[in-house]
């Protein structure tokens, strides 16, 4: 990829003390506090896809029921939901999204996962800081 060493720059910069596990075909990365403001980078993701960001109680297991991606196995678990809406990934597949989270979302582990077909892809769980 044209522009590898920027995405491992970036979680290199980011630290992976926010990383658990190795799950994944691409990496997620998120700065910033909780309640407060957050930043969640992706890198690696296939280039030009859907981004979506799923939302669980702690690592795991769980395995995406019908609907997009159905049957994908996602590293999180407990009360598992899609946060929407979903985010586009640039042609480098890099990508990121800013906002605020509030209190309940402290704690909780996020997981990206992109192209909505099959295979759909999975990025590493991060737990909101």
């Amino acid at each position: 990829m044209k522009y590898s060493w920027v995405i491992a720059a970036m979680i290199a910069l980011l630290g992976s003390s926010s990383a658990f596990g190795q799950c994944s075909d691409y990496q997620l990365s998120i700065t910033g506090t909780c309640p407060g403001s957050v930043t969640v980078f992706w890198g690696g993701a296939p280039p030009s896809s859907t981004q979506g960001l799923i939302i669980g109680n702690t690592t795991g297991s769980f395995t995406i029921p019908p609907g997009p991606c159905a049957g994908t196995v996602i590293c999180i678990q407990g009360s598992v939901s899609l946060i929407t809406p979903t985010f586009g990934t640039g042609p480098a597949g890099v990508g990121s999204v800013s906002g605020s989270v509030s209190a309940p979302a402290c704690g909780r582990y996020l997981i990206a996962v992109t192209n909505f077909g099959t295979p759909c892809k999975v990025s590493n769980p991060v737990q909101i800081p």
